[in-house]
């Protein structure tokens, strides 16, 4: 106590601050354990996490063009086994030139970068019974393909009849044929980013993206072109 009558607070401040002081002492090995581990686990997490967002996206990116690709080949199956007569004049403006499917494939495959790495291949094949049953001839009755502007590889079909066909049917269309189908095959060469194009070929993932649609003629025997 002072000397007149009121409590010296000096003492006990001093002793609080020593004993905080001495805790910070005390503590400071499990703070700075703490931030190491912290550090540690930042170091482990970070890149596994960019790694997951970036492979969730690659697989986004790889899904819809898959999407694409199947929507394109049915769209144009579909549209060519519609006509009631198909010309191959180059006339491409009309639409019933086999080539106003070429002129339209930009269109189809959009948001995909077709005119630098797409292509597409057309075919008709027709069945024949040869009294053995019906089978796929091996080569098709006409084919047509079509690449982007800026494509600069080559464009063949993937076709190896009768793999992948549909069952010919046994009713009779034309003498010594009995059934005609068309093909569409669409390709898409799929770049994947800079980052994870090693990772992506490593895990086995496709550079080269295909789909095929069959249809049959619904109204009219196409296997001739005007």
């Amino acid at each position: 106590m002072s000397p007149d009558g009121s409590v010296d607070m000096q003492p006990w401040s001093k002793k609080i601050s020593m004993l905080v002081q001495r805790c910070r002492i005390a503590l400071r090995p499990v703070i700075l354990g703490q931030r190491g581990a912290v550090s540690i686990e930042a170091a482990l997490v970070i890149p596994l996490m960019v790694f997951i967002i970036i492979g969730s996206f690659e697989l986004y990116q790889y899904f819809r063009a898959a999407s694409v690709l199947d929507r394109a080949a049915f769209t144009v199956a579909n549209g060519v086994a519609m006509q009631r007569g198909l010309k191959d004049q180059g006339r491409c403006a009309d639409t019933d030139d086999v080539c106003a499917y070429g002129a339209i494939m930009t269109d189809l495959m959009t948001p995909l970068n077709y005119r630098a790495h797409g292509r597409m291949v057309i075919s008709l094949y027709v069945a024949e019974d040869k009294g053995k049953g019906a089978a796929w001839k091996n080569a098709p009755q006409w084919r047509r393909t079509y690449a982007g502007d800026s494509y600069g590889g080559t464009v063949a079909s993937r076709l190896t009849p009768p793999d992948g066909f549909p069952q010919p049917m046994t009713k009779p269309v034309v003498a010594g044929e009995v059934d005609s189908v068309v093909v569409v095959e669409t390709f898409l060469d799929f770049e994947p980013f800079a980052i994870s194009g090693a990772f992506w070929q490593a895990l086995g993932g496709k550079r080269l993206l295909e789909s095929r649609a069959f249809y049959r003629p619904r109204f009219a025997d196409l296997s001739t072109l005007q």
